[in-house]
């Protein structure tokens, strides 16, 4: 999740980014335990790599190398200082490569079984550039983790950390686009995906209000058991995706 969020250029910015990522890496997140169980049943024997595209400090692909150590795992992301440190943090992992790299730059076509873009689409400009790349490079099944929208509208929210150098300039940190499910399903279907499998996350566990420094994420439990996920004030409408190729 770099594409925006994680640019701060002052060195600020890049403990404070680093320190956010971390916590991923010292607590197993729930959407990141419902990627295991749904990407089990197709790291078969035929997998051979595996694209991790925006990795960040590349949590996740050292969670699954470390669970199937045949395959190669390769994390890209555009943001060298966290690839340095995740480099740091999983330099045991054998199977793993972390690459400071835009993935909007060449990258060999056809050449991972399997790609996943997690807590990234939704922070991207637009996902269409993207995820047609990824498309072009990915031969059998795309997950992707973001935040849709059952209808056909989209949503855009700006957010300044007031912290930070970026929104003392008058720049967004970040910008949180919650994506209209059908228009994403139907582009998707006329980009050589054959069939586009999502799933609404709802999380298991409730989650305190905090603030640490940012803006948080919290749950408000509903009158029927299920929880809302808050970051701030915005409602994060996570889904899981699978595209078949």
């Amino acid at each position: 999740m770099t594409y925006q969020y994680f640019k701060g250029k002052s060195e600020s910015d890049k403990r404070l980014n680093i320190r956010i990522m971390k916590r991923y890496v010292d607590r197993k997140q729930e959407l990141d335990k419902q990627l295991e169980k749904m990407i089990a049943p197709f790291m078969t024997s035929k997998v051979e790599n595996v694209l991790d595209a925006c990795c960040g400090l590349g949590h996740v692909s050292a969670m699954l190398a470390r669970k199937y150590p045949k395959p190669w795992f390769y994390g890209v992301d555009q943001t060298p200082y966290l690839i340095e440190e995740g480099r740091k943090l999983f330099k045991g992992v054998e199977n793993l490569r972390l690459l400071a790299w835009d993935v909007n730059r060449l990258l060999p076509l056809k050449a991972y079984e399997i790609t996943i873009l997690w807590k990234t689409i939704s922070w991207l400009p637009s996902y269409e550039d993207m995820l047609e790349r990824l498309i072009k490079v990915t031969r059998r099944h795309i997950f992707i983790s973001g935040l849709f929208y059952e209808d056909d509208v989209d949503f855009f929210t700006e957010v300044r950390s007031n912290r930070r150098e970026a929104a003392r300039k008058g720049d967004p940190v970040a910008v949180y686009h919650t994506i209209s499910l059908p228009r994403f399903e139907a582009w998707c279907l006329k980009h050589k995906v054959k069939h586009v499998h999502w799933e609404k996350f709802e999380i298991p566990i409730d989650l305190p209000r905090k603030f640490l420094g940012e803006i948080g994420t919290y749950t408000e439990k509903l009158k029927d058991g299920r929880r809302l996920q808050i970051s701030g004030v915005m409602l994060m409408n996570w889904y899981i995706i699978r595209l078949d190729l």
